[in-house]
């Protein structure tokens, strides 16, 4: 399996969520100047997103290429970590993946005010000025707004989903779902894709 397609076993998905996962923090995203700080705003951001690790017996890891091994030296089955929940189907545990890393990201970009402190939290960052709050609420919506998951078809955009889909039975091809640079043909791996960006354009905002 190439990780492009996404198989009911879950095996395409597990294979393209390790590679995403492990792929998250791009080499832009390391721009500060030699000694100016020690770690850069977004790849710090990128590592507290939602993960999925592996566990063999009482072995655990993040690798899932690791996992395949310790499972062949066990004899033991793999079994699927996400949010402090085991699963043992990997479909089961990349929807898991899925729906926890939206609704991180969901709660990262909305605005939050505390009632006794007075400030807002958005993005990760307190605003005590309510003017100022508006104005970095409008910027991180703003942001995410630019990110958007496209369709392509045979090599070919389609206009919407449905338009994607309508062409897929029309030339017998699977839809692409194209989120930036990135490209699947399962629909998991593309919401993935697409909270991991919209949060990252959050960050960078």
């Amino acid at each position: 399996c190439d990780g492009k397609d996404c198989q009911p076993s879950g095996e395409c998905c597990k294979e393209k969520a390790a590679n995403v996962l492990t792929s998250t923090p791009a080499a832009d995203d390391k721009k500060c100047e030699e000694g100016a700080c020690t770690e850069c705003p977004v790849s710090a951001a990128m590592a507290k997103l939602p993960k999925m690790t592996y566990a063999v017996g009482t072995e655990k890891t993040c690798c899932s290429d690791q996992a395949k091994t310790l499972a062949e030296q066990h004899k033991a089955p793999i079994q699927y970590v996400v949010a402090d929940k085991t699963y043992d189907c990997p479909t089961a545990a990349m929807t898991a993946l899925v729906e926890e890393t939206e609704s991180f990201v969901a709660a990262f970009t909305s605005p939050k005010k505390c009632e006794v402190s007075g400030n807002t939290t958005i993005a990760g960052q307190a605003v005590t000025c309510p003017v100022e709050a508006e104005k970095q609420t409008v910027l991180v919506s703003t942001a995410i707004e630019s990110v958007k998951m496209e369709f392509e078809v045979a090599g070919e955009k389609a206009a919407c989903a449905s338009c994607a889909a309508t062409q897929a039975k029309e030339k017998s091809a699977p839809i692409e779902y194209v989120v930036g640079e990135q490209k699947t043909t399962c629909q998991l791996t593309a919401r993935l894709n697409l909270a991991h960006a919209k949060y990252k354009a959050a960050v960078q905002a």
